[in-house]
């Protein structure tokens, strides 16, 4: 789908060599050559504002059995929500905070050798489970979903896209055309 998103902004595919789109700020990113020719805010990209709403998971991803504090791997490795007011200095400084969970004595043993490689902080399994929802509960399919997922079949992604738009998006969308005619316009 992100694919999509470089074609629908015109980008080659092959002359994007990084994207960004987890960073602090939520501004997806296009790099070629290590050089940014495109970025855009969450709230006005189409793939990011339907990637943040649950829009098109992999099903499995709506029924995951594995969203629960009971891991079954050695590591759980995420985003570390809930510690933004506490922890503003880090945020800037590091780019946010991670989530290193050791479910076995394996993997409790492989975060000790890498200890020394991290700046880190040791917090209560209950803490990192209250800020991440993956650990609590599978993710909830958008009640557009079947919607998108059946024109995107039948059609495109940019049409999936502005079908599933809520009004809120449309009327943004409205404003930034008529601000840019304005620019055109010369007014």
């Amino acid at each position: 789908m992100l694919l999509d998103e470089i074609k629908l902004h015109n980008f080659n595919v092959n002359e994007i060599d990084k994207i960004s789109f987890r960073d602090i700020d939520f501004i997806i990113k296009f790099f070629k050559e290590n050089t940014c020719v495109y970025s855009e805010d969450s709230n006005s990209n189409y793939f990011y504002t339907r990637f943040l709403s649950a829009m098109f998971y992999r099903e499995n991803c709506y029924n995951c059995k594995y969203a629960c504090k009971q891991r079954v791997s050695d590591i759980t490795i995420g985003d570390f929500w809930g510690l933004q007011s506490q922890k503003e200095e880090f945020i800037e400084e590091y780019k946010g905070i991670s989530l290193v969970m050791p479910n076995t004595i394996k993997g409790e043993n492989f975060v000790k050798q890498c200890m020394q490689n991290m700046v880190y902080e040791k917090r209560s399994v209950e803490e990192a489970v209250n800020g991440n929802y993956q650990l609590q509960y599978p993710s909830k399919k958008h009640k557009k979903y079947d919607t998108f997922m059946k024109v995107y079949a039948n059609s495109n992604y940019e049409r999936a896209c502005k079908k599933t738009r809520n009004l809120k998006q449309v009327l943004k969308d409205i404003k930034i055309i008529n601000n840019t005619y304005k620019k055109i316009k010369g007014r």
